[in-house]
């Protein structure tokens, strides 16, 4: 009975959103098809872990190149666990350090020495690379890799990270779920729009001040469940549970002035909702649409089984407005930006 029911809620997804159900459950597409998707500048790389060995696949319109990294599973998923841990602390379990933890670059450069260098002659020319990665290096941006050996010092000074060569800046990076997923890319029509931006962020969430700095928070959130028996964001555990993010309002006020925007291009604090997102007219005329918050996955929801931009939380959940706009509510806005 429940694979009856999942069968025609998929076909029921193919029908109202075609591209979404591309993009999450694709049909496979042959390398030719690939390298046919991708424009001049443009490149692909696939990373898959196997049982033991790692696999590495780099494609541009005219080159191919594969790598096993043979035994190396193991290595790729500690030092992974190991990165995550230093810029996400919340990933660390037991092992959570007192303070802020040193960036090891000599691993992040280990990762970028044993798995993309190998396959990097394929790429030559490429501005924007197309990363699909599966297994533990789904859970790391690949931005944070350095493309060179680091120079000798503090791991924690500022000055050598901000000097260091990251893989973000030699390529405009660009996370797929899959490869087939270029083919829903490629089907998108874009216009420009009237607007600059359409910006969100800052929302009202623990010990919220505008402009002060803040603490990192955990994502401890927990549902309710409404009277129609929906699950739905308990809103003051919600508001209790996610630090407020200061930076994200001086984030969003600097892309409007760099753009050109409006103040009212930005809606901050108590106007940062779904209900403004939602009801938004200018949503789908903006060029850029701008959320900066919390972004949060299945796992740290309990109940959730969707992924989830945290906004201000109401003072009653309802099914309309809880605080967080999920993935299928995000699959019905109508957008025509060039970036979002």
């Amino acid at each position: 009975r429940s694979r009856q029911e999942l069968l025609r809620l998929n076909a029921k997804i193919r029908v109202r959103f075609p591209r979404y159900a591309e993009l999450v459950s694709p049909e496979a597409l042959s390398v030719q098809a690939v390298q046919s998707k991708l424009r001049r500048e443009e490149g692909l790389i696939l990373i898959v872990p196997s049982r033991v060995d790692v696999h590495v696949f780099a494609v541009s319109p005219t080159r191919i190149t594969w790598k096993r990294v043979e035994g190396g599973a193991k290595g790729v998923t500690e030092t992974v666990a190991t990165l995550r841990c230093q810029v996400d602390p919340d990933t660390c379990g037991a092992a959570a350090p007192d303070g802020p933890p040193s960036f090891d670059r000599a691993k992040a450069f280990g990762l970028y020495r044993d798995l993309i260098a190998p396959v990097e002659d394929a790429l030559a020319g490429v501005r924007t690379l197309y990363v699909t990665t599966s297994g533990s290096l789904s859970g790391l941006p690949l931005g944070l890799l350095l493309t060179s050996a680091p120079e000798a010092g503090d791991d924690a000074d500022p000055a050598l990270l901000a000097g260091s060569p990251w893989l973000a800046d030699k390529y405009a990076l660009i996370s797929l779920p899959s490869v087939s997923s270029l083919r829903a890319l490629g089907a998108l029509k874009v216009s420009s729009g009237r607007l600059a931006l359409s910006g969100y962020g800052d929302p009202v969430l623990a010990d919220y001040r505008p402009g002060a700095a803040r603490g990192r928070g955990a994502l401890r959130v927990f549902r309710s469940v409404s009277a129609e028996g929906l699950a739905l964001a308990d809103p003051d555990t919600l508001r209790q549970g996610l630090q407020s993010l200061p930076g994200s309002r001086t984030e969003l006020e600097t892309m409007a002035r760099a753009l050109g925007a409006p103040e009212t291009a930005v809606h901050l604090g108590v106007a940062s909702t779904e209900t403004s997102v939602k009801g938004s007219a200018d949503l789908s005329q903006a060029r850029v649409v701008l959320f900066a918050t919390h972004g949060l996955l299945p796992r740290h929801l309990p109940c959730d089984i969707e992924p989830a931009l945290a906004l201000t939380p109401p003072a009653q959940a309802t099914e309309k407005e809880n605080g967080l706009l999920d993935a299928s509510e995000i699959a019905n806005l109508k957008l025509n930006a060039e970036f979002v």
